[in-house]
């Protein structure tokens, strides 16, 4: 996921207009996923006191699955949830 971040990244900033990367996933019970787990949300508060809404965006994330184990790319950071819990492998 680390290199499908580093990929994204050249494409993000301008450096190329696509990039690709084999993740090496093959069709043996485990699972990669698209998803639209996620969202971002961004309020100002002006001095006038009107709260108002800039963003609100869902963020999406790919996800690969193997057993009780998942590994995630979203919005720039990796993360990793075994049945212990979440850890962030690489910050966004």
């Amino acid at each position: 996921m680390t290199q499908l971040d580093s990929k994204a990244s050249l494409v993000g900033i301008g450096d190329t207009d696509t990039q690709q990367v084999n993740l090496g996933v093959e069709n043996d019970g485990r699972t990669l996923a698209r998803t639209d787990d996620g969202w971002m949300r961004v309020k100002i508060d002006p001095d006038d006191g009107g709260e108002m809404e800039v963003v609100n965006q869902t963020l999406g994330a790919v996800v690969y699955r193997n057993g009780d184990t998942a590994i995630a790319y979203q919005n720039g950071g990796v993360w990793k949830r075994t049945g212990d819990g979440a850890t962030m492998v690489s910050p966004p």
